[in-house]
């Protein structure tokens, strides 16, 4: 009766099963920073934004009370005709984890912005973060890839420099500008050891593979892209996100490929690990 819950007053106990399937979901996807969660009793505190928040019955409830008051006043601010703020980034806004406000009081929101200013947006107040333009911003200094030709002189200053071939070689261009009047196409031949290559497919198993898509010609508001299934492209794919990119075994690779390209990896999508079975195909647009 989990659909009934409020009338057959075991809202409790749903919200508490609903928490323990998240957290088990999220424990599989390797995919969220871990913040540490309370073990001490409290009760839940209804909230207007989001999820209920765990209070813990032994903790800050001065502060714990201070950041609801806070929230309540932020998000009615953000509410409130005139106030220059997307009414989807408003209702996108939520907090998203039963800790949020618990998290807030010990300085999470500083201390782990990559999460909490997302997921825990009213208790830190920092629902603008939605907007990807705000989120993302260019550099004053310009992007890296700013004007014609610059993707150009990466990969005319990697084939140049005698480091790169000498160290991860043979370099091979399949296809540059000049030679066959197509797209840059170069091969490091040893740019990836096999230890590295096993640890990938290691992790890919791990973080388990899914239908490839590929990326919806339109934007969405709040700057991501959705995936549509093709037809065209039937092979299996994960990321390697987080606790892979932080593998001491890989880490190396993001920051080799921060030098081969001179491109932050912050500033990049995280590396697509693909997986063909026989007679899986990507065609050709």
């Amino acid at each position: 009766m989990e659909l009934c819950s409020p009338a057959c007053r075991t809202c409790e106990e749903y919200l508490q099963n609903y928490y323990n399937d998240d957290e088990d979901a999220d424990q599989e996807d390797g995919d969220e920073d871990e913040l540490e969660e309370p073990e001490e009793p409290g009760v839940f505190i209804p909230s207007k934004w989001g999820l209920s928040q765990y209070m813990v019955e032994t903790g800050d409830i001065g502060g714990f009370q201070s950041i609801l008051n806070d929230t309540d006043k932020y998000m009615t601010i953000l509410m409130m005709e005139g106030s220059n703020t997307d009414e989807r980034i408003v209702q996108s806004c939520q907090n998203g984890n039963q800790f949020c406000t618990y998290w807030a009081v010990q300085g999470e929101c500083e201390t782990s912005q990559e999460y909490m200013h997302l997921h825990c947006g009213p208790a830190c107040s920092t629902c603008d973060r939605f907007d990807y333009h705000k989120r993302c911003p260019i550099p004053e200094s310009g992007d890296i890839l700013k004007k014609p030709g610059d993707l150009n002189n990466i990969f005319e200053r990697i084939v140049t420099d005698p480091y790169w071939a000498d160290t991860f070689g043979p370099l091979e261009i399949l296809s540059s500008p000049e030679l066959t009047n197509g797209p840059w196409i170069i091969t490091l031949e040893n740019f990836l050891n096999v230890e590295e290559c096993n640890t990938f497919i290691t992790e890919a198993e791990r973080l388990g593979y899914q239908r490839s898509e590929d990326v919806a010609e339109e934007e969405e508001w709040d700057g991501t892209l959705s995936s549509v299934q093709s037809d065209g492209r039937t092979s299996t794919n994960t990321w390697c996100s987080r606790s892979c990119v932080e593998n001491p075994i890989l880490k190396p690779v993001h920051d080799r490929l921060e030098l081969l390209t001179g491109v932050p990896y912050n500033h990049s999508e995280n590396l697509q690990l693909l997986k063909y079975e026989v007679g899986q195909f990507y065609e050709e647009q």
